[in-house]
């Protein structure tokens, strides 16, 4: 019976993996070609990055002194969108599931951030060092 158990469990991981392949594959369209480059609508010598997070989410909370440190010993200009209870910043940061899929294994996290010129996310890095190293 064990032994029956354990066939059923992996073929319920096969088989997820299988219908998560196969979602992507139909969704999941690629929205920057590599010969093309994201779509960034400030100024190229700013690193602005966007950060999504909840009004009350203590993650987020516990991450606001690394962004401000950033901000200044940096210069780095952080956009910050609270996607919690505002639907236009959520909307902004369901644009991004195709990142989140693939990022964040489908979880739509926060705190998150997003560099829009290299079109790159980091779900919840938890601390200054972490950030600074993923913008450079």
């Amino acid at each position: 019976m064990l032994s029956g158990e354990n066939v059923r469990w992996s073929n319920t991981e096969i088989l997820s993996y299988e219908t998560r392949a196969k979602y992507r594959e139909m969704y999941h369209t690629p929205r920057i070609v590599a010969s093309d480059p994201p779509e960034y609508h400030g100024r190229m010598d700013e690193k602005d990055v966007v950060m999504f997070y909840g009004e009350t989410c203590p993650y987020c909370q516990a991450i606001v002194p690394a962004v401000e440190r950033l901000e200044r010993e940096d210069g780095i200009t952080v956009e910050r969108l609270e996607v919690w209870h505002n639907p236009e910043n959520e909307k902004r940061m369901e644009a991004l599931r195709y990142l989140y899929d693939e990022v964040c294994e489908g979880n739509m996290v926060v705190p998150s951030f997003h560099d829009p010129r290299t079109n790159r996310l980091l779900c919840n890095p938890g601390s200054y060092e972490r950030l600074k190293e993923w913008l450079e």
